[in-house]
């Protein structure tokens, strides 16, 4: 067996080729022991079209890709298949841009040229790069595990902290901590949902593929 790795239409070609000698005399003569398969910039192509049909939405939807499009005047790119090269290059600008700003915005400093005078250490810029990962690249379905993960704990810090109490004080005024326990539990719930943001749960599912891809 001989593999063949290829683009699409070598492929669709010898392909065709193996079907004209299919009547000839020998397994040699078929071209059957050619295995085709494609190659990584067929599959990087696909997956970049993919990526653009998941994302692109449409021009006023803020945080879209049509929108990132528009702003940098290259609408052309949210056609059926635009060429890969132009589209890979125009969603390397987006992602880059998205990066910068969310270094911009979690540095805690003016700009990030402020920042980078202050001299930070690797620790701290691991810290905010785990920051930004989880605040920026991270699907909410995440962000709801981790608030419900920090409901319950604080539910079960507070019934511990309840417990304690009781133990120590007068029987007959001392709180019930399942209804403090569902105090808690309303108030965390009660917090901002990030399910609600929709611009930035599209900026979460965006650049999480970015990075992906």
């Amino acid at each position: 067996m001989v593999p063949s790795i290829n683009d699409q239409l070598t492929n669709a070609h010898t392909h065709g080729v193996k079907i004209m000698q299919s009547k000839d005399w020998n397994l040699f003569r078929w071209i059957d022991n050619i295995q085709l398969r494609y190659g990584i910039f067929c599959k990087l192509m696909n997956f970049v079209w993919v990526l653009l049909k998941t994302h692109q939405g449409m021009m006023d939807q803020i945080r879209s890709l049509k929108y990132f499009f528009a702003l940098l005047e290259k609408t052309w790119l949210g056609n059926e298949k635009p060429d890969y090269h132009t589209l890979v290059a125009g969603l390397m600008q987006i992602l880059h841009g998205l990066l910068l700003n969310a270094w911009r915005t979690e540095c805690g400093f003016p700009t990030l040229a402020v920042f980078a005078d202050s001299c930070p250490s690797p620790k701290q810029l691991l810290e905010l790069a785990a920051q930004i990962l989880n605040k920026y690249a991270t699907p909410m379905e995440e962000h709801e595990k981790q608030r419900e993960s920090s409901t319950t704990a604080a539910i079960n810090n507070h019934q511990s902290v309840c417990s304690d109490e009781s133990d120590g004080s007068d029987k007959g005024t001392a709180s019930d901590p399942s209804e403090s326990a569902s105090e808690v539990s309303s108030s965390a719930s009660n917090g901002p949902n990030p399910q609600d943001n929709h611009a930035h749960h599209n900026i979460c599912l965006l650049t999480h593929d970015l990075l992906e891809g």
